[in-house]
């Protein structure tokens, strides 16, 4: 993830939000940018603009920061996953991953669904339905990597190589990713999640369909609610795990130092 791709990604948002906030409604045609600073109309509307779209000005942040943590996190985790294979004898068989098709679809197919949670923050019987496809594309792609991590720590041609002296190394990270990715009950958070979201839904449609009167931002809320929940729970999670590593970082790089010093001493007996 480059910084051409946020770029790219918060122009997208900028975008759809300037549509869904009646940014000229308020500002103008001129709409909202660094230039207007000086301008008095400008400070003049901002109060009115704050006063009357502060529960959609807030979603419409929430989603777009969710959206850049959660791009962050997937980031991290492919790091884990590499660190997770010797350099000597890495897995090449990507044809025969499980999932191998499904994989690219379900990373464009995230991106697609914020995009479209961004497009249907005014709508949210609809934004819910998206979030309910975010979450099962979530639980396919944790199945497919618990799978494949399982599928080839078994494997005995998938063992650190004999010569890699960060053979043990590798092996206590492959501890730490199947006590996050496999034991961890991930699944059952996901399957919280689409509960909550589905409670949102009924939240949204209360009025229009039950003709049960509810405030209007209740759903809004309940989702910002789910998600912050479930980003907590994975907060902790990332820390344990992330502390385990760092440690692990710590003892490698400590021995890899003692190896290079081994080195350039035993070099410096032969030249003498």
């Amino acid at each position: 993830m480059g910084f051409s791709e946020n770029l790219i990604a918060l122009g997208f948002f900028g975008l759809i939000f300037n549509w869904k906030l009646d940014v000229k409604y308020y500002f103008g045609e001129s709409g909202v940018n660094a230039g207007r600073v000086l301008d008095r109309t400008f400070w003049d509307a901002l109060p009115i603009f704050l006063e009357q779209r502060w529960a959609d000005i807030l979603f419409a942040l929430f989603i777009m920061v969710w959206f850049f943590l959660y791009r962050l996190a997937v980031k991290s985790e492919m790091q884990i996953l590499v660190s997770l294979y010797s350099r000597i004898n890495p897995p090449h068989d990507w044809e025969k991953t499980i999932g191998a098709r499904m994989i690219p679809l379900l990373s464009i197919g995230l991106t697609i669904a914020f995009f479209g949670l961004a497009l249907t923050m005014d709508y949210l019987p609809l934004f819910c339905l998206i979030m309910l496809v975010l979450n099962m594309q979530d639980a396919m792609g944790n199945n497919i990597l618990r799978k494949n991590l399982v599928r080839h720590f078994l494997k005995p041609e998938f063992n650190p190589h004999e010569s890699d002296l960060l053979g043990p190394f590798i092996k206590e990270r492959r501890t730490i990713a199947l006590e996050y990715w496999v034991w961890k009950p991930q699944i059952e958070r996901v399957s919280l999640m689409m509960f909550g979201t589905l409670a949102a839904f009924l939240a949204a449609t209360a009025q229009p369909v039950f003709g049960i009167k509810v405030w209007p931002y209740t759903a809004n809320f309940m989702i910002i609610a789910v998600i912050l929940a479930n980003e907590a729970i994975m907060s902790r999670w990332r820390i344990e795990r992330d502390l385990a590593l760092e440690d692990i970082e710590a003892r490698q790089d400590k021995f890899e130092r003692s190896m290079n010093r081994e080195s350039a001493e035993a070099d410096g007996t032969n030249t003498t």
